[in-house]
């Protein structure tokens, strides 16, 4: 068995019912200055944010917002500090230990699934495999942002999304109500928003929150790599999902806040789901990607 390569992800399930609506709000300490008056801290020259095929697409006092149309990616810069924070791992591709479906969905903004009513088989879809890779999708330039309508030819779907700046907070919208469904026998189950974004490393410094009781850290380096996965509904399980279960049952696995972040290398963002709550789920995960080969 060879190396084991470990990511920690947070992000959001919703049922696929409501427009879905995350606010991240990104901050992070400002650069320290030197005694020569130069400044320290990670950020990018322009000349290599160009290079890199990014187009910048909104601006605010606060932030910046690029999109790379050449991998389907976007990340925001804190322009306090030069810090990035990426829609995806920016080293996926050099992962030499990740495989298959896993690594695709590392390259992706939404994962649906999806049941065939006719047969009544489960399966799902990710947006870089089912559209971004065939560039089978339409990009508009929208105030602030951008919009981006994704189109999934194996079930005839189309799921539209908005990626926008406002202040030091930048806002995620999956247009549930404007979706386009051409086969009635697809129903969609779920959508996972950006499961991805500033995924941290085992072994890099940072922590998860999660609002579980009166709020819970994880750490990425916390030496639990069989632990199991994370996953609590917000604001309680829809009793009409589990008729089975006793109103005890339900009210034992709920969160109280719809809201969850995460903190690293000094910089930190707090996601707040403004619309769709209800019907969230929150989910931490520790990916492990095995090399059988080594």
């Amino acid at each position: 068995m060879g190396k084991i390569r470990t990511w920690r992800k947070l992000g959001c399930i919703f049922l696929a019912a409501a427009c879905l609506c995350s606010v991240i709000s990104l901050s992070g300490g400002a650069k320290e200055a030197k005694e020569d008056g130069t400044q320290t801290g990670v950020a990018l020259s322009e000349k290599l944010l160009t290079e890199t095929g990014a187009a910048l697409c909104a601006e605010t006092d606060a932030l910046e917002l690029y999109l790379s149309t050449q991998d389907m990616t976007f990340f925001v810069k804190n322009k306090a500090n030069g810090y990035l924070w990426h829609s995806n791992p920016p080293e996926r591709a050099d992962d030499e230990y990740s495989r298959g479906i896993q690594k695709m969905e590392m390259s992706a903004w939404l994962n649906i699934n999806y049941t065939r009513k006719s047969t009544g088989i489960e399966d799902k879809v990710n947006s870089y495999t089912g559209s971004a890779m065939d560039e089978n999708y339409k990009l508009y330039d929208i105030e602030n942002g951008f919009r981006i309508d994704f189109r999934f030819e194996d079930i005839a779907l189309t799921v539209p999304m908005e990626v926008q700046l406002a202040g030091d907070s930048l806002t995620v919208r999956v247009l549930t109500g404007e979706m386009v469904q051409d086969d009635p026998d697809i129903f969609v189950e779920t959508i996972s928003v950006l499961q991805y974004f500033g995924a941290g490393k085992m072994g890099e410094e940072g922590y998860l929150f999660v609002p579980d009781g009166c709020g819970a850290l994880i750490h990425f380096d916390n030496g639990k790599s069989s632990a199991q996965e994370y996953s609590m509904p917000v604001y309680g399980q829809e009793p009409t999902t589990y008729p089975e279960q006793s109103d005890l049952d339900l009210d034992s696995r709920k969160l109280s806040l719809p809201v969850f972040g995460i903190k690293k290398a000094g910089n930190a963002c707090l996601t707040i789901l403004e619309e769709g709550a209800e019907l969230a789920e929150i989910k931490e995960q520790l990916s492990e990607f095995e090399n059988a080969d080594g």
